[in-house]
């Protein structure tokens, strides 16, 4: 796929913006003159000790050969299920998948989601990864994880009644959509300054632009 290490950086440093966590990234020039994108693990500790993981595909007893057999509510109650703190870990995914839909992120299933259990045994949503916009290079892709029954033309309303799914209170899920909202004209921003072709970075400006106004 074209540019998709700079997709991937580019997306990963937007959803920094409204304030999810993710692992320490960059770009690298390789030596043939090709770009990588690169993560630190944060499955280690910083001794080195491997942190046990488990992706939402494992949590629900399905095989990677199923990350797309879920649902958003699934992920919901796994959360409640196996969370050390379900309803800031329910607000966490929130965040994520909102923004995944706002980015144009048709992959996030079940195994780009995963608790991890800190050194001190609690389990809690790990950093976001693989967030790349796949609408740049599928211009149709839907959400990989249904929200309420939907995968596309996803509203404020969709949020709303997804927010009472996770039992969120009112004021915490409107934080979260506008905080979505304001991140518009810093993320066009950064559209502008990343490597991505003008092409590329002309359609991402106008998908932001689009799922900002639906969240209006």
């Amino acid at each position: 796929y074209p540019a998709l290490p700079e997709n991937e950086h580019l997306t990963t440093r937007l959803a920094t913006l409204v304030g999810i966590e993710t692992a320490p990234h960059g770009l690298v020039r390789l030596s043939d003159g090709s770009t990588a994108f690169v993560a630190l693990r944060f499955d280690r500790t910083a001794e080195g000790r491997k942190l046990r993981q488990e992706d939402f595909c494992q949590l629900a007893g399905l095989s990677a050969k199923q990350k797309y057999e879920g649902t958003a509510e699934l992920c919901v109650r796994l959360v409640r299920q196996y969370a050390a703190e379900p309803l800031i870990e329910l607000l966490k995914l929130f965040r994520q998948l909102v923004f995944a839909w706002w980015s144009g992120n048709g992959d996030l299933h079940l195994k780009n989601l995963s608790l991890t259990i800190e050194s001190t045994g609690r389990p809690r949503l790990s950093p976001a990864y693989d967030l790349v916009c796949t609408r740049l290079l599928l211009p149709d892709d839907p959400l990989a994880l249904p929200v309420v029954g939907v995968r596309a033309g996803l509203t404020r309303g969709t949020w709303r009644t997804f927010a009472e799914i996770c039992r969120l209170p009112t004021r915490a899920w409107q934080r979260v959509l506008q905080q979505q909202i304001a991140a518009l004209e810093p993320s066009l921003e950064r559209i502008v300054a990343s490597g991505l072709p003008a092409e590329m970075r002309a359609d991402y400006a106008a998908l932001l632009r689009e799922r900002t106004a639906a969240l209006a």
